[in-house]
């Protein structure tokens, strides 16, 4: 639909170049199945030994543009089924705009969904670049735990970081010169659609407008960033560096402090990184949560983090040219919880790669109480994904 309204529009030009004509049409398909094991602690009824379910993925990338004029759309359809434990919930959702995404089905087995992940128009004027729409914002400096990343993140463990979500914004880049960027944005809010759970609503809410700006600047082997403003209605300020010392020791560290009121708190991670000859790169990684709770009966589980503190120890590896693999393992010092999640990634021809992955979760599993451990409420999962981009 999305080529179509292109191919059909007029054939504007700008120096002699098609300005909706694609310089880039792609398609990125992904096939995947997962296998979870049962959940622990308390049964309620209708949960299964196991749970299988296949996700099936066709995201069409457009982009073109000409002269100072570049878009950048997103289409993405998705397919899944689950056998075992039903659907109780819709996946979660991104906080943006809901009038780009269309539910085509939900019932206990199957869900199937079209949305528009990214779709930005850029005017780019010397060193000035204007963006606007739904796109990507990457605000992180760490790897694993990114608490400046606002919009999008991605989780701790997530190994595969090709498609970062998009969100509505407006966004200025200005490179101030070769060492200095500075970065504007303002980035909609949404509330929950309470009549469809696991999506937002169609019109954004101003209360929950984000407004930040953001400054870097590289000296000799050292970057400091510094970034503030209003964030959700909360008052935000932060910054981050991030360099490298003898023996190819890097370092990461990135933060914020939060207000409302006269309330407030902050959040704080830090990485060290030794990247080795042979490819071998090993990360540990600590993040201190000043909104965590201090108990797990306490937990917000619908946040990524709802403890204090966390550590994380990661490791990646090129076994051949054609065989990666990746691993990290985080423990919650609250409750002494942790998950260890892994993958290997085998390239099988040209743009094309077969991953398997797994995590195994340990902690005091949940019972009529409630929940004892964050992680000790997480059942064991294995999966196998297909990727091909054409």
């Amino acid at each position: 639909m999305v080529a179509a309204l292109l191919i059909a529009s007029p054939a504007w030009a700008a120096g002699g170049e098609s300005l909706f004509w694609p310089d880039f049409i792609h398609v990125f398909f992904s096939e995947s199945l997962s296998v979870t094991g049962p959940a622990p602690g308390f049964q309620l009824p209708g949960m299964k030994e196991k749970s299988q379910e296949t996700l099936t993925t066709a995201r069409l990338i457009l982009e073109g543009g000409a002269a100072e004029w570049h878009y950048d759309i997103h289409a993405v359809q998705a397919w899944r089924a689950r056998a075992g434990t039903p659907y109780t919930a819709a996946p979660a959702a991104i906080e943006r705009s809901a009038i780009f995404n269309q539910a085509q089905r939900r019932d206990d087995t199957s869900r199937a969904d079209f949305g528009l992940d990214r779709f930005s128009v850029r005017h780019s004027a010397g060193a000035v670049d204007i963006i606007a729409g739904r796109q990507a914002i990457n605000l992180a400096t760490c790897y694993h735990f990114t608490p400046n990343d606002f919009f999008a993140p991605f989780s701790f463990n997530s190994f595969y970081r090709a498609y970062k979500p998009g969100v509505d914004a407006l966004r200025m880049e200005a490179r101030l010169d070769n060492l200095t960027q500075a970065s504007l944005m303002a980035v909609a809010g949404y509330e929950r659609d309470l009549e469809n759970p696991g999506s937002f609503e169609r019109s954004p809410d101003g209360g929950l407008a984000s407004y930040l700006g953001r400054l870097s600047h590289a000296f000799q082997n050292l970057e400091v960033v510094l970034l503030g403003g209003s964030l959700r209605g909360e008052m935000v300020a932060g910054g981050a560096v991030q360099g490298e010392t003898v023996f190819n020791i890097g370092y990461r560290a990135e933060g914020h402090y939060k207000t409302t009121g006269s309330t407030g708190y902050g959040a704080v991670s830090a990485q060290l990184e030794r990247r080795f000859e042979n490819t071998l790169i090993l990360r540990g990684e600590y993040f201190l949560n000043g909104a965590g709770a201090a108990s797990p009966a306490l937990y917000d589980l619908d946040k990524p983090y709802p403890a204090r503190e966390y550590a994380g120890l990661g490791a990646s590896y090129e076994f051949t040219p054609l065989l990666t693999g990746e691993t990290v393992g985080v423990i919650n010092f609250g409750d002494g919880s942790g998950i260890i999640s892994a993958t290997l990634v085998y390239s099988v021809g040209d743009e094309s790669d077969l991953a398997f992955s797994g995590y195994v979760p340990w902690g005091t599993e949940p019972g009529m109480e409630g929940v004892q451990s964050q992680f000790g409420s997480l059942p064991e999962g294995v999966s196998m994904e297909l990727r091909a981009f054409f």
